[in-house]
């Protein structure tokens, strides 16, 4: 795959089967909930809800490996005719407790066929699924570094600020980190460029991950 064709690809399935380079565990589990969290409106169950939110705990070290197991049985039974409305939605929430890729990439595959069971269209949503993994994952053809001077810069606001984003959710004050990094002497396009675009942006935004020390 190209840097042309990965920028272009709309399903999923083939990005995450191409990713030239080791992937974190937090990562695949950060992908497989942004891809729960794309449909949380058909998560009408509790327990597929809370299997999301174990999991993405579990990613930042907030949860443990036996919490995730018993957040993921729960979620299990509601994927069959105990959840009938759309059982792949519910099968994607236990899927972003499931560990490893296999989970992400059976995450992703639930969660389009649950958009398409209500009759959405899985194609667009897939394409959305692969902006998140672009998002996650940034570009395998491009190098991008954050020097200490960046990060000691006017006694650390900006991994201050990134902190405060990356926990509040608040990916719209993005363009703002990245005006403090051009400020602080950033000249790096890539990172300033995504930071200032219109996202979509999850836990697990490469730029964001760069300036925290996170993999």
């Amino acid at each position: 795959m190209t840097e042309a064709q990965w920028l272009a690809c709309t399903v999923p399935r083939r990005m995450l089967e191409y990713v030239p380079y080791r992937v974190s565990k937090r990562k695949w589990r950060l992908m497989a909930v942004a891809f729960a969290r794309r449909i949380w409106d058909l998560l009408t169950d509790d327990r597929s809800r809370t299997a999301v939110e174990v999991a993405e705990r579990w990613a930042d070290g907030q949860a443990t490996i036996t919490e995730l197991n018993r957040a993921m049985q729960s979620a299990l039974p509601y994927t069959g005719r105990d959840f009938p409305n759309n059982s792949y939605a519910a099968a994607a929430a236990a899927a972003a407790a499931e560990k490893g890729k296999t989970g992400t990439e059976r995450a992703a595959s639930l969660a389009a066929h649950s958009v398409e069971q209500l009759g959405g269209s899985r194609e667009s949503e897939e394409g959305h699924q692969c902006h998140l993994i672009r998002d996650v994952l940034g570009y395998p053809y491009r190098t991008a570094r954050v020097g200490p001077a960046l990060l000691t810069w006017n006694e650390g606001t900006i991994p201050r600020m990134a902190k405060a984003i990356y926990e509040e959710r608040a990916f719209e004050r993005l363009p703002i980190l990245a005006d403090a990094l051009e400020e602080a002497g950033c000249t790096d396009d890539a990172i300033l460029e995504h930071l200032r675009g219109p996202g979509p942006h999850v836990r697990g935004c490469w730029a964001l991950d760069l300036i925290l020390g996170r993999e």
